[in-house]
C-alpha cells in the first residue's frame, strides 16, 4: 500500500496475517519488521540494516531488548503484569513499587555501583492525586495543592526539614485558562478560549484556532492546520503528518519514525550527516551518536532526569516547573528528548514541544493550536481545546497532544499492539471507547469513525463510495465554555470560515436548556446532555445539509426533538443515542423537499430504553441504532 503527497511515497508491505512487514518512508529509507509465532514484534531492523531484538514471557511482556551492539535491557513483573524492575544497558537498575489501588509510590534507579541516579517515592490524596513527590537524590519535596477540579493550584518545593524552597501558583478562570501564577504573567482570553494578551502583549490567531503571533513570535500553518514555521524554524510533513524535516539557522535535520506502533518512535535523526539512533522497549531507552551510547531515566511523567554515559557516569540533568519548562539542567549534551521525552515528545531549540498531532509550549503553559478532539461531554474541563492536561500537568501527559493520559503508561507492557501508524486518543483504548467528540475536518473526523490510520483511509473512501452508502458529515465542536453558549454564524471560532453558523450546547450534569434554535447556509445542531441532565425542547434548521444529534446519559429524559429542513437535501441523517434506563417520549422528523418524500420508520431498544423515532432517508438505506 502507497501513499503520495508533493514530498514523496510511503510505502507498506504485509504478510499474509495483514502485518507490516517494512515501512519505506518519504525519503526512501526502510524499516522491516519481524514477528514471532504469536505475533509479537520480534525483530526491528533500522534503514542501516542494524537491528533491535525484542523477547517476551508467557504473558507477552516484553522481558528483554537488544540492540545492534549487544546491549540488553531486562524488564521483570509482578503477578499482576506491572513492571517492578529494569536494567540498562549502562547498568543501572530501577526498582518500582505500587499501593494496593495499583498506584506507583516508589521508582529509584541506582547505579550498579548502587549509587542513586534518579529516585522518587508519591503519596496520593483520595481521588489519587499526587499531593507529595518526594526526589531522593537531593532529599527535596514537592507538596501539590488542587482545586475541586483537579487543577493544581500550588506546587511547594520543600527541604527535608520543612522549610520552604519555593513556591508556584495558578489561577484559573470558569474555562480552564490560566489567568494568573506567581510570576505575575497577565493571561486574557477571549470567549473561544484563545490567548489575547500574554504578558501585556497582543496574541493572534487565524480562523482555525492557530496562534500565528504573540509578543516573541510569528508562526506559520499549512492548509493542515500543521505547524511549518516558527520565526527560524522550519518544519516539513508527510503525507500521515508525520515531523519529517526541521531547518533552523542553517542546519538541516531529517527524521525517521516508525510508525507501524501505537505510539510512534523517532528511530533516527540526521543533522549535517550526523546520524543519532534510538532504541526503544517500554518507551525510551537511549541512544547512539557519534559511537557513544547514552542511557535516559525519567521520572512518573516520562521527563527526563538524568543522563548517563556507556558506563553509567550521569553526563546530563533536568528539572522542570510545574508545566514542563526546564528550569535546571547540567551538561552540555544535544538531548532532545526532555518534557515526557520518554515518550518519544521532542522539545526544539524554540522551546516548543513536538507532541505529534500539534505543538505545546511549556513557557506559556498550553498549546499553540487548537486540539481536533473537542472534549469528553462528560467531563467539561475537557472542552477547553487549548489546555495542557486539563489542568493537572503532575499526574497527566499529552503525547499524541490530542488527550490527557496517566503519566505512568510505560508500567504497561503491551506497547506495540496492532501495526497502526497512531491510535486516537489513547495509547489503549479508541476514541469511541474514551467517549471523545471530534471536530477536524471532514476527512479527520470519517477517518476516526472508522479507527482507519490516514494512509487506509483513501482506500476506505473509495469502497464506500463505490457500494454508494451515505456519507455525512459531523461537525461537533463546543464552542468557547461551557453552558449557555451559542457560536453564531457572524461570530466565534468560524467567524468568516465554510463553518460559521455552526452552533452547540454542552451541558453538564443536573444542566438544563429550555430551548435551543441555530440557522445558518450550513448549520450543524448538537445537543448533548449528561446524567440527570433535561431537554424541553430544541430545534434546528437547515438551508443545506443538516445532522442533528440528542445524545442523553443515563437517567436523562426528552420530552420532544424536532428537526425540520426545506431545501432539496442529497444527504440527511437524524440520529438519536440514548443510554440505559432512559425515557423518550417523542421524537419527529418532517422534511419538505423537492425530490419528494421517502419516509422509513424504525425502532430498535437499547437496555431498558423506552424509544420512538421517525428516521427518512433520500434514496438510501440509512439504519438507525440505538445504544
Amino acid at each position: 500500500m502507497t501513499v503520495t503527497d508533493s514530498h514523496g511515497t510511503i510505502k507498506r508491505t504485509y504478510d499474509a496475517l495483514n502485518r507490516v512487514t517494512s515501512y519505506t518512508d518519504t525519503y526512501g529509507n526502510v524499516i522491516r519488521y519481524e514477528y514471532d509465532a504469536v505475533g509479537n514484534l520480534s525483530r526491528l531492523i533500522y534503514p542501516d540494516n542494524t537491528a533491535v531484538n525484542y523477547e517476551y514471557d508467557a504473558n507477552y511482556n516484553l522481558i528483554r531488548v537488544t540492540d545492534w551492539a549487544n546491549r540488553v535491557t531486562t524488564y521483570t513483573y509482578d503477578e499482576n503484569n506491572r513492571v517492578i524492575g529494569v536494567t540498562k544497558p549502562d547498568g543501572s537498575t530501577t526498582t518500582t513499587a505500587y499501593d494496593a489501588k495499583q498506584r506507583m509510590i516508589s521508582t529509584v534507579e541506582k547505579t550498579s555501583s548502587g549509587k542513586v541516579i534518579s529516585g522518587f517515592e508519591y503519596t496520593y490524596d483520595d481521588l489519587s492525586r499526587i499531593v507529595e513527590e518526594k526526589i531522593l537524590a537531593n532529599n527535596t519535596r514537592l507538596c501539590y495543592t488542587y482545586d475541586n477540579l483537579s487543577r493544581v493550584i500550588e506546587k511547594t518545593v520543600k527541604n527535608n526539614d520543612g522549610s520552604v524552597i519555593s513556591t508556584e501558583t495558578f489561577d484559573y478562570d470558569a474555562a480552564g485558562n490560566i489567568v494568573g501564577d506567581a510570576s505575575e504573567t497577565i493571561f486574557e482570553y477571549d470567549t473561544n478560549n484563545r490567548l489575547e494578551m500574554y504578558n501585556g502583549f497582543e496574541v493572534t490567531y487565524d480562523m482555525d484556532g492557530n496562534m500565528v503571533s504573540n509578543s516573541e513570535s510569528v508562526f506559520d500553518y499549512d492548509s493542515s492546520n500543521r505547524l511549518v514555521r516558527m520565526d527560524g524554524h522550519f518544519y516539513t510533513y508527510n503525507a500521515e503528518d508525520v515531523r519529517i524535516k526541521c531547518v533552523c539557522d542553517d542546519k538541516e535535520t531529517t527524521y525517521t519514525y516508525n510508525t507501524n506502533c501505537k505510539l510512534s518512535q523517532l528511530l533516527t535523526k540526521t543533522t549535517n550527516s550526523v546520524v543519532t539512533k534510538y532504541v526503544y522497549g517500554l518507551g525510551l531507552i537511549g541512544e547512539e551518536s557519534s559511537n557513544m551510547f547514552r542511557t535516559y531515566h525519567f521520572d512518573f511523567r516520562g521527563s527526563t532526569v538524568a543522563v548517563t554515559d556507556a558506563s553509567g557516569t550521569v553526563t546530563d540533568t533536568f528539572a522542570y516547573d510545574t508545566y514542563g519548562k526546564c528550569i535546571a539542567r547540567t551538561g552540555t549534551s544535544d538531548i532532545i528528548f526532555g518534557y515526557n521525552g520518554r515518550d518519544g515528545v521532542v522539545t526544539d531549540t524554540n522551546g516548543l514541544c513536538y507532541m505529534r498531532a500539534r505543538y505545546y509550549s511549556p513557557e506559556m503553559k498550553r498549546f499553540v493550536n487548537a486540539d481536533i478532539v473537542a472534549g469528553k461531554l462528560s467531563n467539561a474541563i475537557t472542552l477547553n481545546r487549548f489546555a495542557y492536561a486539563n489542568g493537572n500537568p503532575v499526574s497527566f501527559v499529552d503525547p499524541f497532544g490530542l488527550s490527557a493520559e496517566r503519566g505512568n503508561t510505560a508500567s504497561t507492557s503491551h506497547v506495540y499492539g496492532p501495526t497502526l501508524p497512531y491510535c486516537y486518543p489513547s495509547i489503549n483504548k479508541t476514541w469511541q471507547e474514551l467517549g471523545f467528540v471530534y471536530d477536524g475536518s471532514m476527512r479527520d473526523f470519517r477517518r476516526l469513525e472508522q479507527g482507519l490510520p490516514p494512509y487506509a483511509y483513501e482506500v476506505w473512501l473509495k469502497q464506500e463510495q463505490e457500494k454508494q452508502t451515505y456519507y455525512s458529515v459531523s461537525w461537533k465542536s463546543i464552542s468557547g465554555s461551557v453552558g449557555n453558549d451559542t457560536a453564531s454564524a457572524s461570530g466565534g471560532l468560524y467567524a468568516g470560515t465554510a463553518y460559521a453558523g455552526l452552533m452547540d450546547k454542552g451541558l453538564g450534569a443536573e444542566a438544563g436548556i429550555s430551548g435551543a434554535t441555530a440557522e445558518g447556509n450550513l448549520t450543524l445542531g448538537n445537543l448533548s446532555l449528561d446524567g440527570e441532565a433535561n431537554i424541553l425542547a430544541a430545534e434546528v434548521s437547515a438551508e443545506f445539509l443538516y445532522e442533528g444529534g440528542f445524545k442523553l446519559g443515563a437517567e436523562a429524559k426528552a420530552s420532544v426533538a424536532t428537526a425540520e429542513a426545506s431545501f432539496t437535501i442529497d444527504l440527511w441523517l437524524f440520529e438519536i443515542e440514548i443510554g440505559a434506563n432512559a425515557d423518550f417520549l417523542s421524537a419527529g422528523a418532517e422534511a419538505n423537499v423537492t425530490a419528494g418524500k421517502n419516509d422509513e420508520g424504525k425502532f430498535e431498544i437499547g437496555a431498558e430504553a423506552g424509544i420512538g423515532a421517525l428516521l427518512f432517508g433520500f434514496g438510501l438505506d440509512i439504519s438507525l441504532i440505538f445504544g
